[in-house]
């Protein structure tokens, strides 16, 4: 099962610029996506504006560290390079403070949503994370010009992602070059 085109993602033009230029933005994309994506599991998640400030200002942080040590001079991180960023910080700065299951019950055996709801369980800020940084990715290569992948993730890939970025340490850089590498041809 490979994921879904999320309803409610809402990413336009220059809008990793946007987040970093205006915490409203940030809350505003990471909120509504959050909310787009949970969609697939019949979640609603809950947010904390006070951890949200924390991710936005971590983020921000890294992303000026990288334009102002690690880029040539000159040059702007890519897309990539600031979706890692923003995934490592809104896993490790999750504004999410509840999954929110919308019928009550997190696993439903007869439920076609059984597989996203185990995700979400085990997996869920992580997984938000993930997927948003991964749309944006899509969105601004396809913006670009660029085709979309020959294969994105599946679902195999998705677990251990997940897994990687909830239980051990994977760096901003890491997280960008993973996002990087759905679309080296």
């Amino acid at each position: 099962m490979s994921p879904p085109n999320f309803p409610g993602l809402l990413v336009e033009r220059r809008t990793l610029e946007k987040i970093q230029e205006s915490e409203e933005e940030f809350c505003r994309v990471v909120f509504d996506g959050f909310l787009g994506i949970s969609k697939v599991a019949m979640l609603k998640p809950e947010f904390s504006r006070f951890l949200a400030h924390d991710a936005w200002e971590a983020y921000c942080g890294d992303v000026e560290r990288m334009q102002n040590v690690s880029m040539p001079e000159g040059k702007e991180p890519d897309h990539f390079k600031r979706c890692g960023c923003l995934a490592y910080w809104l896993r490790r700065s999750s504004p999410v403070i509840d999954l929110g299951a919308r019928d009550g019950v997190y696993i439903v055996t007869d439920n076609p949503m059984k597989e996203w709801r185990i995700l979400f369980q085990k997996y869920g800020r992580a997984f938000l994370a993930f997927a948003l940084g991964y749309h944006i990715c899509l969105y601004y290569e396809l913006e670009a010009g660029g085709k979309p992948p020959s294969r994105g993730p599946d679902w195999d890939y998705l677990e251990n992602v997940c897994y990687v970025m909830k239980c051990k340490n994977i760096s901003p850089h890491a997280m960008g070059m993973v996002y990087k590498s759905f679309f080296y041809n």
